[in-house]
């Protein structure tokens, strides 16, 4: 029996965020999330600096945690919330994701592993009448 797989295919930003629109269902805003491998011998503090600085300057929200996995293995999660509205998603994105690009060649040059990098899009709650 041979069921049909869905088509996997990669979306540029802008097709994803007029796929959304085409539904009426726009996103306020995005969350960027690095997941870093947290390794004793690497600092990865330049990385976090320049990653807050970022989201100073370019008025987003910046926030830190850490998980381990059940290995034992520690990860620094930093997480980039953009709630700019939908017609800027597209702009700040492409802003943030060039910055980050120099940040995080940067930082692996230092020796650090290159972090895992995925953005999430955001909706608020509507508001009650």
């Amino acid at each position: 029996m041979d069921e049909e797989q869905p088509e996997m295919r990669n979306l540029d930003l802008d097709d994803a965020l007029k796929l959304f629109s085409d539904q009426h269902q726009e996103p306020d805003g995005f969350l960027m999330r690095l997941v870093i491998f947290d390794d004793d011998d690497v600092d990865i503090s330049p990385l976090t600096v320049s990653v807050e600085g970022l989201c100073m300057t370019q008025d987003l929200q910046y926030r830190r945690g850490m998980i381990t996995d059940k290995k034992g293995q520690n990860y620094t999660v930093l997480d980039i919330v953009g709630m700019v509205g939908f017609k800027n998603i597209s702009k700040t994105l492409k802003k943030i994701d060039e910055l980050m690009g120099v940040i995080i060649s940067s930082a692996m040059q230092m020796g650090l592993q290159q972090p895992s990098q995925a953005v999430h899009f955001l909706w608020t709650s509507p508001e009650e009448e």
